[in-house]
């Protein structure tokens, strides 16, 4: 960015001074001296001239280059980037799948009958099992059985 400011002031600088020159030229040639100076006095301005368009030709094409150079390493960057922000998509994915997949098997482990779902309440409750076979109606090993199914002994 600096190379196109300095780029811009060398060409404002070349108009002005050719500006410059030739009003000079063309006041002070006119009276003084005669058209074999001037005409020497113009090829020395129009050559210096030149030398600045070269410097400023030169100057240009190395900021272009440089330019070049680092839109091509950004590139590279912006594509590494992308590569990891999808591996982390997919890494979140997986996870997903994941707690999904453990969020199910959570609700499987759960008793789905009302039968079981009081029996595991009342254990909660410390009630003992031949306690919990009376009110139920059912045999110590059945409880103990569904007890041991949902893990909740």
């Amino acid at each position: 960015m600096i190379n196109y400011v300095f780029f811009a002031l060398g060409l404002i600088t070349i108009l002005i001074s050719i500006f410059l020159l030739n009003k000079e030229i063309t006041t002070k040639y006119h009276d003084n001296y005669n058209e074999d100076f001037e005409i020497s006095n113009y090829t020395k301005s129009l050559e210096s001239l030149e030398e600045l368009i070269d410097n400023l030709n030169i100057c240009f094409t190395d900021t272009i280059s440089e330019i070049d150079k680092n839109y091509k390493s950004l590139i590279i960057k912006f594509k590494e980037m992308d590569s990891r922000i999808s591996a982390i998509e997919k890494k979140n994915i997986l996870l997903n799948e994941t707690e999904n997949i453990e969020q199910n098997n959570d609700s499987l482990n759960q008793p789905q009958d009302p039968r079981s779902k009081k029996i595991i309440a009342m254990k909660k409750n410390g009630m003992p099992l031949s306690q919990i076979a009376k009110q139920l109606n059912m045999g110590i090993g059945e409880i103990q059985l569904i007890l041991n199914i949902y893990n909740k002994n």
